[in-house]
């Protein structure tokens, strides 16, 4: 995985501690072409170091030289509060609501009010403009009913937390006396609680009102106007937090049936109907044979210690795709997947990783998605080889999948998992990654980098999930580093649209790497210690898919075939001929560790399968025939297939049912989670069948038919 505390140039490898930040040579981020193009000249600066002046290209507003500077600035009291607040209607569409409303970051809606913590870091001024243009007002904060309403959002809140509000400070006659004004209702309404007890209203240099939310309670802080903080804006029109609202129920409403389980071992599905669990790429994919209803399908999951899958990343349906190709006689139909569509028509949600489905990364059927359905469906076309998207009725009782991780561990190591093993990646080949004044690296490595980032939350779309990324740094930095990273994030943030999905989180990352190398050390070592993802519940996969394996991985051998034809032996065994005129393959001369499935693919490659007993009669006629094979101990036997409800109760390749007085009991047992431990074992002194571990070496014969 990425170790951060390497940083590779052409000339050499500094250590985190050698890369002395260089005073004399701070670099100058004042607009994203500076950093994007900074190719000549690089140097490695600190936080701190980092002054700048940005001028966000999409408000008129001029921003105030930055605190960064080492002269003392005099405060500028604005005389009266901002006059204009146009909304930009390219915005809204013919309704008046906004187009693309999860844009701007977190909506809540109380008593009326529409509120939104926003995703950028702004100065005041910046704010104004931008909650302007939403067709909202900057937050107001002029009761402690409205302070304690704010304050209740941010119970369990995991994004940044320090926010703009409308306040500011004005005189118009050149006194030092001042008014506090909440500037978006021109109110002068202000209780003496709402400031916080170490940024108070006394600051005389701090002229407008920031609101920060620490140890439980949001309060006030007088700061500098020209200081970056995301903006926070609210409303009486307009109900963003509806449009957005989705099917999904909460997440604490996904229960596991322990009842099914051996500790974090699966024993029993909770269905006489199985499904086929499928482990590739990190993750356990169960296909279900049993239709439900969308609800009734997540249940289902979450009952096997799983969730409906989110098909979120490209990686991810590549991966899908192949288990299609592999069992395509088996995995054939459309299966229900997490998305849901959200109440504007035309987006949806993933409701497993409380994530949206972005445009680049979804692939959807022919006249798909259709408006009058919420519910997401998963489909192969076998034409394209793609994992196709599409909408149905929720009500419709479909299959279904479901999804976990498949490692069982420290979860970054299961998101590592998940993305160097979808895209095939070396464990050596990240390291390019972080060499970040060389060429670029492959797209796979910068897909690589998508998925990573994606999966710890600091990707979205084609953009950097800037909330996150602040509460990191407003919780790592003190002031001054603060400002600085917030300036860096949000240049960083600007690449160029023409850039691939791929390659987007590659710039994004390179361009923070030059210019606050301590931003992206602090950034991901708090992302990977805490991310967000799905537990892996499932600690093992029943299998069921050995018929399959076999059709697919069976090769014949021309040379042991004509050495048979010719000799009737081959150097472990030879044929061996019924009075019925069936002829046998017994091998008694087994080289070591020779395993089950070596026996398996030896049957196979010489047009043969393993022993399937259809009755107790052939085992009797073969020791009648050998008497030294009733001397061993035990043989092995071929695999159990599927039968139309789930069971394992049929041979693989004749499809004859199986004597259940070969099992003790008379029962034939469930499947074994691990593949490890789910091949067929026949006791030749109680002639009865068990499971066993398939990499245990062979003691004694196996015969082919």
């Amino acid at each position: 995985m990425l170790d951060t505390t390497r940083y590779t140039t052409p000339q050499n490898t500094l250590s985190k501690e050698e890369l002395t930040p260089l005073q004399s040579e701070a670099t100058d981020i004042t607009s994203s072409n500076a950093i994007v193009e900074a190719t000549t000249t690089y140097t490695i600066v600190s936080l701190a170091d980092t002054t700048t002046t940005l001028t966000s290209t999409e408000f008129t507003t001029t921003e105030i030289p930055s605190t960064s500077s080492t002269t003392t600035e005099q405060p500028t009291f604005y005389c009266k509060c901002p006059t204009l607040c146009d909304k930009v209607s390219s915005l809204m569409n013919s309704n008046g609501d906004l187009l693309n409303p999860e844009y701007y970051g977190e909506w809540r809606k109380r008593d009326g009010v529409t509120y939104l913590f926003g995703n950028e870091a702004l100065s005041w001024d910046g704010a104004w403009s931008k909650c302007c243009s939403l067709g909202m007002k900057p937050l107001s904060l002029e009761t402690m009913q409205k302070l304690s309403t704010v304050e209740g959002f941010f119970n369990n809140w995991a994004l940044n937390i320090k926010f703009w509000t409308s306040g500011a400070f004005t005189e118009c006659n050149g006194t030092k006396a001042s008014s506090l004004v909440w500037c978006s209702i021109n109110n002068f309404n202000f209780d003496t609680n709402i400031w916080h007890s170490s940024g108070t209203k006394d600051n005389s240099m701090g002229i407008c009102v920031s609101a920060t939310f620490e140890q439980g309670q949001f309060r006030a802080r007088r700061e500098m106007c020209s200081k970056f903080f995301a903006f926070a804006c609210e409303s009486g029109i307009g109900d963003p937090v509806q449009l957005l609202q989705n099917g999904c129920s909460a997440p604490q409403a996904c229960i596991k049936n322990t009842s099914i389980f051996s500790g974090n071992e699966l024993t029993q599905e909770p269905s006489l109907v199985r499904g086929s669990f499928i482990a590739t790429c990190g993750k356990f994919y169960y296909f279900s044979r049993l239709k439900k209803s969308w609800s009734g399908a997540r249940n289902y999951c979450c009952s096997l210690g799983m969730d409906l899958a989110s098909i979120s990343l490209s990686s991810r349906r590549d991966c899908v795709a192949k288990i299609h190709t592999e069992y395509s006689t088996r995995l054939n139909e459309s299966y229900w997947i997490s998305g849901r569509r959200t109440n504007i028509p035309g987006k949806h949600y993933w409701c497993s990783e409380n994530s949206y489905l972005y445009p680049g990364e979804v692939d959807w059927a022919s006249g798909f998605p259709k408006n009058e359905h919420e519910c997401v469906l998963s489909a192969f076309n076998p034409s394209s080889g793609k994992v196709e998207f599409r909408t149905a009725n929720c009500e419709e009782e479909m299959l279904f999948m479901c999804m976990a991780y498949a490692f069982d561990g420290i979860p970054k190591v299961q998101v590592y998992v998940e993305c160097a093993r979808s895209l095939r990646l070396a464990t050596d080949e990240e390291d390019a990654l972080l060499a970040y004044f060389g060429p670029p690296p492959s797209l796979k490595l910068m897909c690589y980098a998508r998925c990573m980032g994606q999966r710890y939350k600091k990707i979205l779309d084609n953009s950097l999930n800037l909330p996150n990324m602040f509460r990191y740094i407003e919780d790592a930095f003190n002031e001054t580093d603060l400002q600085a990273a917030y300036k860096i994030l949000m240049t960083c943030s600007r690449q160029s649209p023409t850039l691939s999905s791929c390659e987007y989180p590659y710039y994004a990352l390179k361009c923070v790497m030059i210019n606050g190398y301590q931003l992206v050390q602090r950034v991901l070592n708090a992302a990977i210690s805490n991310p967000d993802t799905i537990p892996p519940m499932l600690f093992c996969q029943p299998d069921y898919h050995f018929c399959d394996i076999i059709q697919q991985n069976c090769t014949a051998n021309v040379t042991l075939i004509t050495q048979l034809t010719s000799t009737r032996k081959t150097d472990i065994g030879e044929l061996v001929t019924l009075p019925n005129s069936i002829t046998y393959f017994i091998a008694k001369r087994l080289p070591p560790s020779f395993t089950y499935y070596d026996a398996l693919y030896y049957c196979c490659s010489i047009g043969k399968h393993l022993l399937e007993l259809d009755s107790v009669k052939k085992l009797t006629d073969l020791f009648l025939l050998d008497s030294s094979l009733q001397t061993q101990s035990s043989t092995v036997v071929g695999p159990l297939a599927e039968n139309g409800n789930g069971d394992l109760s049929s041979w693989c390749s004749s499809g004859s049912p199986v004597p259940t007085a070969l099992f003790p009991g008379g029962t034939v047992p469930k499947n074994p989670c691990y593949k490890s431990s789910s091949c067929l074992f026949l006791d030749l002194q109680t002639t009865t069948l068990s499971y066993s571990h398939c990499n245990t070496s062979l003691q004694s014969f196996f015969i082919c038919e």
